[in-house]
């Protein structure tokens, strides 16, 4: 945080608390029916692979086979790339963690 306050120029500078709220506006709680959106948005681009990039299923206007919207009637990209970064399933503090770099694909 106190990285990008003193990265700011111009005359539009926001304050350290301004900062932390929009932080702390974007970091919202997680809910399970979100995770259960982010796994059938992903099935259904298995299912229909046509786009090179997966951000194009979020696309304004049709690209290819993809019509309009189609992923963004469930949920916002923004919101789903943040639910992907901090999504996964292994047990940071699990004891195989300290001694095995890759146990956490095994």
């Amino acid at each position: 945080m106190e990285a990008k306050f003193r990265a700011q120029t111009g005359d539009n500078q926001l304050t350290l608390e301004q900062i932390f709220a929009n932080e702390k506006r974007l970091h919202k709680k997680i809910e399970a029916h979100e995770i259960l959106q982010c796994v059938g948005l992903l099935l259904a681009r298995m299912l229909c692979p046509h786009t090179r990039r997966l951000s194009d299923h979020w696309a304004t206007s049709s690209v290819g086979a993809i019509p309009v919207g189609s992923f963004g009637r469930f949920l916002k990209r923004d919101r789903f790339d943040r639910i992907m970064r901090y999504l996964h399933f292994s047990n940071n503090a699990a004891p195989e963690a300290a001694t095995d770099k890759a146990w956490k694909i095994r």
